[in-house]
């Protein structure tokens, strides 16, 4: 189950990445690739926490 919630997460980082290159505004558009780097690195970690656990 941990490795869905990650999984998602890193969909998610993955979806404001993209979704960053379509915004006109530069100040913004680096912000949301940012926080979708941020969000992506997270559920990384994330992802391979719940790979060791088991």
């Amino acid at each position: 189950m941990k490795l869905l919630s990650s999984s998602i997460i890193v969909f998610s980082g993955a979806i404001l990445i993209t979704g960053g290159s379509f915004i006109q505004h530069s100040d913004t558009k680096l912000f949301v690739q940012i926080v979708g780097c941020v969000i992506g690195v997270v559920g990384l970690g994330g992802w391979f926490v719940s790979f060791k656990e088991k």
